[in-house]
């Protein structure tokens, strides 16, 4: 089972001053409670991501896109290539720009750091059937793709949240 902590290097790459502790903590009890499945996949080698790396080139003015981002979306495109998919990058989709995502819309995929909240936003769209996360890589040899997708009990937990929140804002009116 995955912990709060594992979660943070997924998401944070280990920057601690940048977590929101309490939305890890959330999706930790998701994940055991079943609301939300999660998975890895090895889709890359280092090696490879440092080859893509090379071949990189950055132009001035296209925003934040280092080359290290640069190439984990090289790599996720490649993933969904390997799937029959066609790759779309930052697409709109729920006020959100997935770094890619499938063209049926079914696969949006994260890459380096990003913000765990975007994990229930994305997955509260029934088309999608997971939402992934590719993070720089770290100490070991591949690169994993973290999978999050609804579990049987996603709509329960969807539900609970709301009626506490309708539960607190019906407090403050009084």
């Amino acid at each position: 089972m995955i912990n709060s902590e594992e979660l943070k290097n997924i998401f944070y790459f280990g920057f601690n001053k940048a977590c929101d502790w309490q939305l890890l903590d959330e999706l930790e009890v998701l994940i055991q409670e079943g609301a939300i499945n999660y998975s890895r996949k090895t889709i890359s080698s280092k090696d490879n991501y440092f080859k893509i790396l090379d071949k990189i080139k950055v132009i001035d003015g296209l925003g934040p896109q280092g080359k290290g981002h640069m190439a984990l979306k090289e790599i996720t495109r490649d993933y969904l290539e390997r799937l029959g998919k066609k790759a779309l990058s930052e697409f709109q989709i729920l006020g959100m720009h997935p770094d890619v995502i499938s063209s049926d819309k079914k696969i949006a995929i994260e890459c380096g750091i990003t913000d765990p909240g975007g994990i229930l936003i994305l997955l509260s769209n029934q088309n999608i059937l997971f939402v992934g996360v590719l993070p720089y890589p770290g100490d070991d040899n591949n690169l994993f793709l973290h999978k999050f997708s609804r579990g049987a009990n996603f709509l329960d937990y969807k539900n609970w949240k709301l009626s506490k929140l309708r539960e607190v804002f019906r407090q403050t009116e009084k």
